[in-house]
């Protein structure tokens, strides 16, 4: 298996909060991932929950990531193989494929090695 393949969910999660903006905040209730962004819309009301999705165990956010590869060449696919998950995207001319033990796990994993996020910073 890959680096990628053998990382935790958390460090999964991490990792591409990081990549998409988020970043680390301190609240009454810990420390949060949040996107940076106003606090408040133009009129005053509260600004909507922008704390990063829980990726590697949400299988709808997971989901999410895959949108990111919609051009007419990109291919994604899903599949269970006895008990492992495989998710494969083939994007930009590369082939990128992990597996995981639930399919969310397995889609986190090769969306880190498609984008090219690295795993060991």
């Amino acid at each position: 298996m890959s680096e990628a393949s053998e990382l935790l969910n958390e460090e999964l999660r991490l990792k591409i909060a990081w990549s998409k903006g988020y970043r680390p905040v301190h609240t009454v209730y810990g420390v949060k991932l949040m996107r940076p962004g106003p606090t408040s819309t133009g009129f005053g009301m509260a600004q909507r929950n922008l704390e990063a999705p829980n990726w590697p165990e949400d299988v709808t956010a997971a989901f999410r990531l895959l949108n990111e590869f919609k051009n007419l060449e990109d291919e994604v696919s899903l599949a269970r193989r006895s008990a492992l998950w495989t998710c494969e995207i083939r994007a930009s001319g590369e082939r990128f494929s992990a597996q995981g033990e639930t399919p969310q796990a397995a889609i986190c994993r090769a969306y880190v090695l498609a984008k090219g996020i690295r795993m060991d910073e």
